[in-house]
């Protein structure tokens, strides 16, 4: 084998061209577990930005749900968020053009050749009411969303019911609050938790856990029952039908915690000064999901992110051994499986199906069609410096590798210092 060639920095030989760097990939997001499918949302910049919802089936092929021309996407808080979910047969969307809420019946084996039929009424202006984060109601003949309502300048947002049935009839379950996220029926079908907050906070400043009573004519007897002005709680899930899981940040770290509406407060699962949330910039995330068995397959870390079971009943952590180091807020449990979007430093991000009890992964799609030699990627190293304040400053370093070439002795290689948006995201 021959022994690299002493080459100065910047002019190392390298399999990647600009033109491979512009052209990107696909970027997949929000998977889901349907039967033995898998699921998820594609954004394509080679369609022009087009965000379609892709199925792979039993039999390992890949479809296209949506027909052509259209695109699945949500323009609440224009960040939008989880814009579909798969009901019984069909798949429930926010179409990017008008966004109105449609169903579209998709059979079995793929494309069916129908057309999306709308769910919503046409709004009074054009896109003026928006939906996003949908949740299956307890009965299944109704989805729940988030709506934002832009009517002469001013924005509302509430909880609203869209019934499958297309009768348009939508209904308003609750509002009151500027902000509105993560609608969560209760197992028995007789009340639902939901996060609230108002301006002028951000969503990792303070949020409420509300609970009301499931009626005719809406919610009722609301509590709350986590959270504040500088309280950020997150993810209501329901544990049974008296007690939710939830990530909250009152240590200062998004820990998770079990509330029992018999009461006695919030009791942490796993204290560490690690983050198992994420700033809820789009609607619809999800770091944690139950399992089959009961224990909770969460997403935690601090540079880096693993992927671990957590026993709820003991406290124990048991990170899962795979080749990924950074995990998107959108996993989607059933069972005792996952889907998820995951990335490492070798890989792009792709869509992974999690068997949690054989503790492995399968990539199901890859963002990225060819890959270049994994001699030629750096191997991330993370530092932390003292900076002002007291305050530590964290860091990757990238050194520059290659099976081919090594800088000349003596010679330092340069560095482009990249510092990554604020105020409360990370470099991964």
């Amino acid at each position: 084998m021959a022994h690299p060639t002493p080459i100065p920095y910047g002019a190392w030989p390298s399999p990647l061209t600009a033109a491979d760097v512009a052209r990107g990939g696909v970027r997949p997001s929000a998977p889901r577990l349907v039967g033995d499918e898998g699921w998820w949302g594609e954004t394509r910049p080679a369609e022009g930005g087009r965000s379609v919802v892709v199925r792979r089936d039993a039999a390992g092929q890949v479809h296209d749900l949506l027909p052509a021309g259209w695109s699945a996407r949500s323009r609440v808080h224009e960040y939008g968020g989880v814009s579909w979910l798969p009901v019984a047969g069909a798949l429930v969307f926010v179409a990017w053009t008008d966004q109105r809420v449609y169903r579209l019946d998709v059979g079995v084996g793929g494309d069916t050749g129908a057309e999306p039929q709308p769910l919503t009424p046409e709004p009074p202006e054009p896109a003026a009411w928006r939906y996003a984060d949908p949740v299956l109601a307890p009965d299944g003949t109704a989805v729940w969303w988030v709506r934002e309502a832009h009517t002469d300048g001013v924005i509302t947002r509430s909880l609203v019911s869209v019934p499958l049935d297309g009768s348009l009839a939508v209904r308003e379950l609750v509002g009151g609050s500027d902000f509105l996220a993560a609608a969560r029926p209760s197992p028995d079908g007789t009340r639902v938790a939901w996060l609230a907050w108002d301006h002028p906070r951000m969503p990792w400043d303070g949020t409420e856990l509300r609970v009301g009573r499931l009626g005719p004519s809406g919610v009722t007897d609301v509590v709350t029952v986590l959270g504040g002005d500088a309280e950020s709680v997150l993810q209501p899930e329901w544990a049974d039908a008296d007690t939710l899981y939830a990530v909250t940040d009152r240590t200062g770290w998004w820990n998770l915690h079990r509330i029992r509406l018999t009461g006695g407060g919030a009791e942490p699962l796993c204290p560490r000064a690690e983050e198992f949330g994420h700033p809820l910039w789009q609607l619809g995330q999800r770091t944690y999901g139950i399992l089959g068995d009961g224990r909770l397959l969460v997403r935690h870390g601090t540079d880096a992110d693993a992927l671990g079971v957590l026993d709820p009943a003991t406290g124990t952590l048991t990170d899962l051994d795979l080749p990924y180091t950074s995990w998107q807020p959108a996993l989607a449990v059933s069972g005792d499986r996952a889907a998820a979007v995951a990335a490492g430093p070798a890989t792009g991000a792709a869509v992974v199906l999690v068997d949690v009890a054989a503790g492995t992964a399968t990539e199901l799609r890859a963002s990225l069609a060819d890959l270049p030699d994994p001699a030629y990627l750096p191997v991330p190293e993370a530092i932390t410096v003292p900076g002002p304040g007291e305050r530590d400053v964290h860091a990757w370093v990238y050194p520059p590798r290659s099976p081919v070439a090594v800088g000349p002795d003596g010679e330092l290689p340069p560095y482009v210092v990249f510092v990554h948006g604020g105020p409360t995201t990370h470099s991964p």
